[in-house]
Formats: C-alpha cells, sequence, structure tokens
C-alpha cells in the first residue's frame, strides 16, 4: 500500500473490510462516506486521525504523468509481424529472446494467439531460443496494473444485485427509470433490467463516469431534460454497491476506478500496446501512472502521426477528413446473402490457386451472413474456419432444452409438437421402448379435436393415440421435475441436471463425427453454467420457476460457441473489427455496406448520440474514425483486397470531393435523390444527436452511375 493510500487503509480496515472501494466514490456527493457515516476530515473515534477521500485525493489532470513512447511500424508488412520483429529488436540478445518479463497487450484473443504462432517462427528463422511474453488483450490488461484486495463479482452476481437494487425503489421513483414496473414474481423481467443497467454501468465506467456524472454534465447540454431519471439511477447505483459490499465483493469497473484514484497502478514489466487504437478513458489514466514501462506499437505510417494521440489511440477528429483511396477495381456487386457467398467461392476461383487457403481471409462486418457463407465454401470443397465456431443455439442440446422450457412453462399444443419432433428426443424415445409413429398420431389428434393444451387426457379412441400418449407420458415425466411454485434457483440446479443425463446419458458420443463433438461441448456448457449458478450468494438468489431456471441456464451459455475442428490449411472467416491485424495476403471483404461499415448507436435508449459526445463516450464520430482507419490498413500495398457491396452502395458510393473538400465520406453510405446524406451511412456528417447534413450534389462530389429521379427533375 502507497503513502497517498495508507489513511483509507486504515478506515478501510476498521469499517466492513474494503467497504470503501465500492462506496467511497460516493462520499464527495453529500461530504459523508456512504460506508461508516464519517464526515470526510473527521475522525470517527479521537484515536483515528482525519483521513482522505474520493474527493480529497488528487485528481488525474493534477498528477505529474509521463508520456508513453509510440513506435509507428508502418503499412509495408503485416501489423502482428512488425510487432513480432520490434520486440525481438528491443528485448532479446542472442543466442536467446527471453520474453518473459514483456506485457504484451492486443485488442483480441485472436490476435494474441497470431502472434505467439508468429514469434515462435520468428525466433527458428533467427536462431533464437524463445521465452514467450504474457500475452493479453486490451480486456485483461487492467487487473495486471494493480491488486484486487477482494474477489470480483462475476456478470450474473451483477445482475442479480441490480436487480435486487431496483426491486429495493420506490414505485414512483423506479416509475422515472421504466414505464411499467414488473410484477414482483417475473424474475426474468427483473434480470432483463438488470442486465441492463449492468450494461450502462459498465460503458460509463470504462470511461472514468458514474450515474451522477450524467447529471452534472446533461444540464449543459440545451434540451436536456432526464434529470430526475438519473438521479433515481444515480440511487440503484448506490444500492447496487452498497448489497456487494454487503456480499463481501467486489464491482470491478469500480474498483479500477478507485485503483486510479488512489495512485495504485503499479507495473514492474515493460508494457507494449500492439496496435490498440481504441482504449477507454480509464485504461488510459491507468497506463499513465506507468508511462514509463508503456510502448505503443502502432500499425501506421510515421506520416499519420497527428492522426492519434499520446497513448497510440485515434483521435477522432483527426478521421472524419481523411480519403480512403478505394478504386473500382476492388468493388464486387453482391446483394443479399447468398449473392454474398457466391461472390466470394466465385472471388477465390478466379485466382486459379495463386493462394494457399490459409493465405485468404473472409472479412464479414456482418457475421450473420456465416451459415450461408459457410454452406457455399462447403459445397464448393473449400475448406473454412469461423473462429467462434458454431453458436450453441443453433446446437441440438441447446433447442433440445429450449424446447423443454417453453412446454413447461406454457403447456401448449406446439410446444409438444416442438418437443417430439426434436431427434435427440426421438432417440432417447426410442431407447424408452416407445414405438415410431407418436407424430402421426399428434398431427391426426390436433386435426381431429384442435387442443390448445395436451395435459394426457385424450379425446376420441384409446386406440388412435396409443403410441401418443405413450411418448406424452414419457416426457411428461422427465419436465414435471421443473414443475411447481417458484422456490429457490438452487432448488432447480440439480432437476436440470438430471434431465440432461436422462437424455444423453446413455449416448456414445463419437468426437470425430462433428454433430456428436457439438452435443458433447454443448452438454459441457450446460454443465458449468449450472455449477456457475449454484455458486450464487444466498443473499442474492431469486425464487424463480423451473421453466425460468432451465431459461437462465440456457442464457448463461448463449453467447458462446463451438470452436471448429483445428484445420491449419483453411479460409479464415474473421469479423471486421479483428482484419486490421489480420496478415493473409488476400482479404475479401462482405458485406461493405452502410449499417455496418460504420455501425450507428443513435437510438440508445438512456445514452442518444449528442449526450454520447458530451460525456466523451464511445459515439458515431468515434466509430467513424475506428473503421476508417481499419479500411485505411485494408488498402495496405502488400494486401489484395476486394470489397463486396450492394449494387445501391457501387452506385452511389462517393469517390472524391471537389479540390476544396477532397476527401472519401462514404464507404457504402447512400443518399437520397435530394442530396440528403442518409444516416447510418459513412456519408452521413455525424455531429450532435447524429443528424444528417444536407450536401450538394452538383457541386461537393460525382457518383458513380446517375439518379434517374435526379436526372428527370
Amino acid at each position: 500500500m502507497n503513502a497517498n493510500s495508507d489513511g483509507v487503509e486504515r478506515i478501510v480496515t476498521r469499517h466492513k473490510g474494503l467497504r470503501h472501494v465500492n462506496k467511497i466514490k460516493y462520499a464527495y456527493r453529500d461530504r459523508r462516506c456512504h460506508a461508516c457515516g464519517v464526515r470526510m476530515g473527521a475522525a470517527r473515534n479521537s484515536d483515528v486521525s482525519p483521513q482522505p477521500h474520493y474527493s480529497s485525493l488528487p485528481r488525474r489532470d493534477t498528477l505529474d504523468a509521463m508520456e508513453l513512447s509510440r513506435t509507428f511500424l508502418g503499412l509495408e508488412t503485416p501489423a502482428l509481424v512488425a510487432a513480432a520483429e520490434s520486440l525481438f529488436d528491443r528485448f532479446s540478445q542472442d543466442p536467446a529472446a527471453d520474453l518473459r518479463d514483456v506485457i504484451a497487450v492486443v485488442p483480441g484473443a485472436r490476435a494474441g494467439r497470431r502472434l505467439l504462432e508468429i514469434l515462435v517462427d520468428r525466433a527458428d528463422a533467427r536462431r533464437l531460443t524463445l521465452t514467450p511474453p504474457q500475452i493479453v488483450t486490451v480486456g485483461q490488461l487492467p487487473e495486471l496494473l494493480y491488486q484486487a484486495k477482494k474477489p470480483f463479482a462475476d456478470e450474473l452476481v451483477q445482475r442479480l444485485t441490480w436487480a435486487a437494487a431496483l426491486r429495493e425503489l420506490d414505485h414512483t421513483r423506479l416509475g422515472l427509470v421504466v414505464a411499467e414496473r414488473p410484477a414482483e414474481a417475473d424474475a426474468e423481467r427483473w434480470l432483463d433490467l438488470g442486465r441492463l443497467l449492468r450494461s450502462l454501468h459498465r460503458e460509463l465506467a470504462s470511461d472514468g463516469l458514474d450515474f451522477n456524472d450524467v447529471v452534472e454534465r446533461g444540464r449543459s447540454l440545451p434540451g436536456f431534460t432526464e434529470a430526475g431519471r438519473w438521479q433515481a439511477l444515480a440511487e440503484i447505483q448506490r444500492a447496487y454497491l452498497d448489497q456487494l459490499d454487503d456480499l463481501g465483493l467486489w464491482d470491478r469497473q469500480t474498483a479500477r476506478l478507485f485503483a486510479i484514484e488512489q495512485h495504485e497502478c503499479r507495473s514492474d514489466h515493460p508494457i507494449v500496446l500492439i496496435a490498440a487504437v481504441d482504449l477507454n478513458q480509464s485504461l488510459r489514466q491507468m497506463l499513465d501512472q506507468v508511462a514509463d514501462q508503456v510502448t505503443a506499437l502502432i500499425f501506421a505510417p510515421d506520416g499519420w502521426a497527428d492522426r492519434f494521440d499520446s497513448h497510440g489511440c485515434l483521435l477522432a477528429e483527426a478521421w472524419q477528413d481523411v480519403e480512403l483511396k478505394i478504386s473500382e477495381e476492388t468493388l464486387l456487386q453482391a446483394d443479399d446473402p447468398a449473392d454474398q457467398s457466391e461472390l466470394v467461392a466465385r472471388r477465390i476461383a478466379q485466382l486459379n490457386g495463386r493462394f494457399r487457403a490459409d493465405e485468404i481471409t473472409v472479412g464479414l462486418p456482418d457475421e450473420r451472413i456465416v451459415p450461408q457463407l459457410v454452406r457455399q465454401l462447403d459445397e464448393c470443397d473449400l475448406p473454412n474456419r469461423y473462429g467462434p465456431g458454431k453458436s450453441v443455439t443453433r446446437t441440438g442440446v441447446y433447442r433440445m432444452l429450449e424446447n423443454l422450457a417453453a412446454l413447461v412453462h406454457g403447456n401448449q399444443y406446439a410446444d409438444l409438437a416442438q418437443v417430439v419432433r426434436h431427434p435427440d428426443i426421438e432417440s432417447w424415445l426410442l431407447r424408452g421402448g416407445v414405438k415410431l409413429g407418436w407424430i402421426e398420431e399428434l398431427d391426426d389428434y390436433y386435426n381431429v379435436h384442435l387442443p390448445r393444451r395436451i395435459d394426457g387426457v385424450w379425446l376420441g379412441p384409446e386406440n388412435r393415440c396409443a403410441r401418443l400418449s405413450a411418448a406424452h407420458e414419457r416426457i411428461a415425466q422427465l419436465v414435471e421435475r421443473l414443475q411447481g411454485a417458484p422456490r429457490s434457483l438452487d432448488h432447480w440446479l440439480p432437476q436440470i441436471d438430471r434431465i440432461l443425463l436422462e437424455v444423453y446419458g446413455d449416448r456414445n458420443f463419437d468426437l470425430d463425427v462433428e454433430a456428436d463433438r457439438q452435443a458433447w461441448k454443448t452438454c459441457g456448457c450446460v454443465r458449468d453454467a449450472l455449477g456457475h449458478l449454484s455458486n450464487v450468494p444466498q443473499a442474492i438468489m431469486p425464487d424463480v420457476s423451473g421453466a425460468e431456471t432451465l431459461n437462465m441456464v440456457l442464457e448463461q451459455i448463449s453467447d458462446q460457441g463451438v470452436a471448429p475442428a483445428s484445420d491449419e490449411a483453411a479460409i479464415e472467416l474473421v469479423g471486421w473489427l479483428e482484419l486490421p491485424l489480420d496478415d493473409a495476403p488476400l482479404l475479401i471483404v462482405t458485406s461493405f455496406n452502410e449499417g455496418f461499415v460504420p455501425s450507428s448507436i443513435n437510438a440508445d435508449m438512456f445514452l442518444p448520440g449528442g449526450l454520447r459526445s458530451a460525456l466523451g463516450l464511445d459515439d458515431n464520430a468515434r466509430r467513424y474514425a475506428r473503421d476508417a482507419y481499419a479500411v485505411s490498413t485494408l488498402l495496405a500495398p502488400w494486401r489484395n483486397t476486394s470489397f463486396g457491396a450492394t449494387r445501391t452502395t457501387i452506385r452511389w458510393l462517393l469517390v472524391a470531393w471537389s479540390s476544396r473538400h477532397r476527401r472519401m465520406r462514404s464507404l457504402g453510405g447512400r443518399c437520397d435523390c435530394s442530396g440528403t446524406a442518409l444516416s447510418g451511412s459513412l456519408s452521413s456528417r455525424w455531429q450532435g444527436y447524429g443528424f444528417a447534413r444536407r450536401v450538394n450534389p452538383s457541386s461537393r462530389f460525382r457518383f458513380h452511375g446517375h439518379c434517374p429521379n435526379r436526372l428527370r427533375g
């Protein structure tokens, strides 16, 4: 503990452990510590001297901070290759490349894995014995810079705690936040609200803000009428942090802010930021405290130095007028997902084998086309790999559990029809001795009797639904474990585990068969989620129904994927934000259209565009800068890049401004026939609340093609 925080540590020790870490941020609001009630600057007992609180600590702008070192790598070689060479040049000494003390920071996990591969290859080429660096992502770096003194609350615990804090707010105050208060028994709606507030808190805290800061800064905006709403949100935020303290847990974002304000960030290791061009404010402040150890490697030529700040991050304003030289030859027309997929296959075929599969990358600004694209490439016998893999939500195990949850919740005919048609349920019923034919009998029964619900009481002759009755009885026995009044969450978890074992326990999984491998992996995800939910503190464990519990389990795994089997010689399918660090020489970018490049965030429920800009959050200008930089890197001379775009996009693609305003502002944008740049496209002028700017089509730029309506009038 350093000198600046020693006094606070003594108060923390005396008053409920480390409660201050979550609450001290709010002490300055009413000049009183919310953890212990001590007025700032006053001792609670005569033997305790006055202690500094959050508001009396030095702010960032009053601290002497060194500037971190910046190194521009140029665009002549791939970013990760240039970064690897830079690491060797700086830290290696023949015959060893001992990088164990170096922390290499990359934007994402994929870049980290590829950096390690390149380091191994380059070390072998240099005949060096490699000890690799510690490779972490930007999101993992903050916890390496300060010492956590309490366990962190995970995402689920945070959501449950936010939901509990919301429940405590009185009806009138809660009405300022949501239009209608959920029913007390509606645990799912409360959790949905908890997820929303957790996301809002995380975004603001990542830039060093809390909900009260929104009130203070929002008042300077004309037309800001949300002060009451944000004050109510600030009350909820305090209650949330109070409850985490009572649980003996830390909120990760608040702990980082506390470390910044206490000036607790330390590092004895060199930190190398590799193409990390979009850091949030809290991480920048942490890096300022260890600036003498930090080097930013920037994937850009020296001539672009004025487009980056002292942290190696993009200066949004400097990128608004940058010309992006996209030639007509690189634009390929493709409209719907099927066309996009055929375009990729056709483009690869045109190369006549000049590139190996592992030298080809397909960029995916819109990752929804992945299933169609994978099918197309498979039909053409082109090996491919999508890193995140198949979403577990598309696996048979997930859909089976989803169908069972719907059946337990509603017990409708449609729910039973989904369950009995599931292949895994069919196999389970057959193993249980039920004879085939229940689907036909169910369809006939519905056509004759039109039941809304299936309750096991059958109409008509028994022999006409004997197999259906046997199948329904067995399914009813399976799901009765989840029926009954709401009970504590941990009551239902063993029941879900038994259902999973009942259906899949006797199945022999052949992991060389892709369907079996996906089912086995998804079963593992479900069981991991059950174990995770069982660790929720009792104090915030809600009373829920069996169906709600099963839906919570599924929600826990819904963002996970089943990674594809390893295949070195495969075409990589890569998301848009990962493309700048990709080193494949052939790149085909799909969905190069407005709404994807760039995306916009004007319709946020709590933080519209103008308020975002006033708070310094990720707004449309910042997104434009990030995407303009990305396109600039994709046009590097060592790349062979093509862009797939719709007919409309190509037709109205803006290629040059007049000599006075020579710049490219549309990478797939469009204008209406009156010359108004439509919001959401790169041709829009994102300012204030995101309104589109009117431009003069006849004097300011020229288009490919012609607008028939404009020609007529």
